[in-house]
């Protein structure tokens, strides 16, 4: 499978309310739950959001998603930073 249809098979599947992501099975090992990151700068709403499996490690990145109001986003590029440094096993599907 190609990346594209890599992505959009994970697209196509991810629920559309961050609350259903802990039911929801990954589209590669079919494992249970699902776990995300919003990020921002500044007081944007609009940010991007990593989706991935804790059991596989595989996610995607989904760029240009309104955060939703109650969302805690990773605004500083530090914080950026050391989530991405201590999450680097992920592999993520572009």
């Amino acid at each position: 499978m190609t990346e594209t249809n890599m992505y959009l098979s994970w697209i196509k599947h991810l629920p559309s309310r961050d609350n259903e992501y802990a039911k929801c099975s990954c589209p590669e090992c079919q494992s249970t739950g699902l776990k995300y990151q919003y990020f921002c700068f500044g007081s944007d709403e609009y940010g991007w959001k990593l989706i991935w499996c804790e059991t596989c490690k595989s996610g995607i990145k989904v760029s240009r998603v309104k955060l939703p109001e109650e969302a805690v986003a990773l605004v500083d590029e530090t914080e950026h930073k050391l989530f991405l440094e201590a999450h680097s096993e992920l592999k993520l599907v572009s």
